[in-house]
């Protein structure tokens, strides 16, 4: 997501990605998690599932390729 955010003109301009990080972290605290979304770590072919899929509960972000925002319609 960094890097699309970087990347695309069009997207908006973030400070850095500690700001990126943090929004993400309060968005999947956020008790109302159908109004925001759910985090994980991975998604696993095979089982057709994500993994270490965290909703309404603090966490740490970090950036990573296997990371993943879930939609709450998921």
């Amino acid at each position: 997501m960094w890097e699309y955010l970087a990347y695309y003109l069009y997207l908006p301009r973030i400070k850095n990605q500690q700001v990126l990080l943090e929004a993400i972290a309060e968005g999947v605290a956020a008790l109302l998690w159908n109004e925001n979304f759910a985090y994980a770590t991975g998604w696993d072919e095979s089982k057709g599932r994500y993994l270490g899929l965290k909703a309404a509960e603090h966490i740490t972000v970090t950036l990573s390729s296997q990371n993943l925002i879930v939609k709450p319609e998921v």
